[in-house]
């Protein structure tokens, strides 16, 4: 092994190092800097699923803090886990009601060398906790159908695939499968969202940790290592565990058997890393996946697995000195022990482990080899076309010394242009929640206005988050005049004020546009006029969100010629897009003096030439690259303008600008994906 891997490594990284690290360091800035509006998002979303029967869990590593590094272009899916809400399962020799019984407990049909068995396990159900579910109103959706009786347990086995299917059936979620038949080893049931990929997780709520995963508390009685044994109780007595439909798959009983997730308990190991493990292990996970991403064998569950090990066995000082372009090496010695050894020990099940042997194959072993055998040279190919590709600069023999002179300008051209597009993507679900939500009742839009104020009290302390309240509000008091109105105790940071005015009273008078008091629309409109404009200013400002809720636009015709544009190339599905401030407010301008306009061709032309400098200048990766940027938005809404023009035979031009909106291809890891 040290033949295959060292063979002069450091020696060929050493002149990468530098500036991987820092590098590193800067990415890690901008992702922490927005780790709360990111978790509100996904509490948002949660919070505004107001199904009785399901709740929603973001999982993966979407949610897991850990620097994320992407290849270019590349995105993840979106992980949900989808809990049967009120119905928990009991383990541990408790056999009432609902109760896991691990294959651990029962006649295991693998190689002991190989067992991943304690791992997974079977559910049972009592025959008077059947009757109730059955005939329960919303239970009776999820587990029709979805008992057996077992003889020898003397009560009726949960089916997985017949309860996966019935439970992402009535999940709510709003997306397209993607298969036809739901794989009956794959826990998840994949689909098509408007804009993103989704993994759907059925799963049900364990009410205690088994006896299985206990041993991780005591396995080692160390203070000097990240995850100690007083915190890991915490995590037992706090974070559930889950039951999710899929079996062992070197079990002839798989279609029997559910597995656990510690699917939170990974989240909660991951807000415990200090900064370098999460670096490290963020271009780990990266190099990995472009070495072995072709290669059917292991996943980065696997990786993720051996890094957690590694944290659990490494004293806390030794991390603060570790190299990045050693530290890949020496995970990469790990995985080759790992497919040498066709061990990965599960890191929190004892006895188990979780190594594919039964994906094992003469050709997918070759291709390791041959991979190991030019390791440092491929690593080295590697973190040089990601600094390069990431940073836009060019090959050359002084590209490090060009990567280090744009490292130190990155950050000043553009982390205000990333958090203000978190935060357009984050006012975005709040306001498309609470008018979903208002537009089932009343009743269910006022719940889910409570529900924000709890997130927003939550994140109070966040000097970012506290920049969209107000503009919250002006869409709450659109639906709900009488509503309470989020304060914030955080006074947003200096740079970002003059912009943020420009977009809360372009936000206000979309609001009141979209209401029909136009008289009020005009007075916010003339106030942003008169705000002072900053001849540097470059950034597009917290744009506003246009969705299919906003056909009630129908003096609007060329907003509602967009919509159906979208509609037309979505299977009739209109996803939201992202306008910036200063086009709304000139698009504003236009429709609210239109019917003057109408009479006065050279005024209109002069407003739609103006229009169309405004969509020139906007940015097509902002707040993300391509389809959802406010380029894209811009040049849909001349199209909009010029379907208007066509139908109503006016004597004016506009010109669309010829555009693929294909930088999504090219995306960095400092752009939103």
């Amino acid at each position: 092994m040290s033949n295959i891997l060292e063979c002069n490594a450091i020696d060929n990284l050493d002149s990468v190092n530098k500036i991987l690290e820092s590098y590193l360091d800067e990415l890690d800035l901008w992702q922490r800097e927005v780790d709360n509006i990111r978790i509100m998002h996904h509490e948002v979303w949660k919070g505004s699923r107001l199904s009785p029967l399901i709740k929603q869990h973001r999982a993966g590593s979407r949610v897991e803090k850990q620097t994320r590094i992407l290849p270019i272009g590349g995105q993840t899916d979106v992980d949900y886990m989808f809990e049967v809400v009120g119905i928990k399962v009991f383990c541990n020799g408790n056999r009432d009601f609902m109760y896991f019984k691990s294959c651990s407990q029962q006649n295991s049909d693998v190689d002991d060398e190989y067992d991943m068995s304690n791992s997974f396990g079977r559910i049972y159900v009592s025959e008077a906790y059947k009757s109730y579910l059955e005939g329960h109103e919303m239970y009776g959706k999820i587990f029709a159908e979805a008992m057996s009786f077992d003889q020898t347990e003397n009560a009726f086995l949960l089916i997985p695939g017949k309860f996966k299917e019935n439970v992402v059936q009535n999940c709510g979620l709003d997306y397209t499968r993607n298969e036809v038949l739901p794989s009956t080893i794959s826990p998840s049931i994949s689909g098509q969202g408007a804009m993103n990929e989704y993994d759907g997780v059925p799963c049900l709520k364990l009410v205690s940790w088994p006896r299985e995963a206990l041993g991780w508390i005591h396995r080692q009685n160390r203070s000097d290592v990240g995850f100690q044994n007083e915190w890991k109780s915490q995590v037992v007595e706090n974070i559930p565990l889950f039951l999710v439909p899929t079996g062992n798959p070197m079990s002839k009983e798989q279609n029997m058997q559910f597995r656990l997730s510690f699917s939170m308990a990974e989240i909660a190991c991951f807000q415990q890393m200090a900064s370098p493990m999460r670096k490290m292990y963020g271009i780990v996970k990266y190099v990995f996946k472009a070495l072995f991403h072709d290669i059917n064998l292991l996943s980065s569950y696997h990786l993720k697995t051996l890094m957690l090990w590694k944290i659990d066995q490494t004293p806390i000082e030794e991390w603060k000195s570790k190299k990045a372009t050693e530290f890949i090496i020496e995970m990469m010695k790990d995985v080759y022990q790992a497919l040498n050894d066709a061990n990965i020990p599960h890191f929190f099940v004892e006895k188990c482990n979780i190594f594919p042997v039964h994906k094992v194959t003469d050709e997918n072993v070759l291709e390791y080899v041959t991979i190991f055998q030019n390791m440092p040279y491929r690593l080295q190919m590697i973190l040089e076309n990601l600094l390069q590709k990431d940073l836009g600069i060019p090959t050359s023999e002084e590209w490090l010394n060009l990567a280090m002179v744009k490292l130190k300008s990155i950050r000043q051209t553009g982390l205000e242009v990333y958090i203000d597009g978190y935060l357009t993507r984050l006012l975005s679900v709040i306001t498309f929640s609470v008018t979903e939500n208002f537009a089932q009742s009343r009743q269910q839009g006022e719940a889910s206005w409570e529900e924000m104020e709890r997130i927003f009290a939550k994140y109070d302390h966040d000097h970012h988050i506290c920049r969209i309240a107000d503009m919250a509000n002006s869409c709450i008091c659109r639906l709900e005049p009488s509503s309470r109105v989020i304060g914030s105790r955080t006074t947003p940071e200096h740079s970002s004020c003059t912009a943020d005015e420009m977009s809360r009273l372009v936000h206000e008078a979309f609001e009141a546009y979209t209401e029909g008091t136009f008289s009020t629309a005009m007075e916010y409109i003339r106030e942003a006029d008169s705000l002072p404009r900053s001849s540097n200013k470059t950034l597009e400002g917290i744009g506003i969100s246009v969705t299919k809720f906003h056909k009630c636009l129908l003096h609007d015709k060329p907003i509602l010629n967009v919509i159906q544009i979208l509609e037309s190339e979505h299977n009739g599905r209109c996803p939201r897009f992202y306008l910036a401030p200063c086009l709304m407010l000139q698009h504003m301008k236009i429709q609210l003096k239109l019917n003057s306009l109408l009479h006065n061709t050279t005024a209109l032309q002069q407003k739609l030439d103006k229009l169309q400098s405004i969509v020139q200048r906007l940015s097509p990766t902002e707040p993300y690259p391509g389809r959802l940027s406010y380029r894209f938005a811009g040049v849909y809404l001349l199209r909009g303008y010029e379907r208007f023009i066509r139908d109503q035979q006016l004597s004016v031009s506009i010109i669309i600008p010829s555009e693929t909106f294909k930088q999504k291809r090219f995306a960095t890891n400092f752009n939103l994906k």
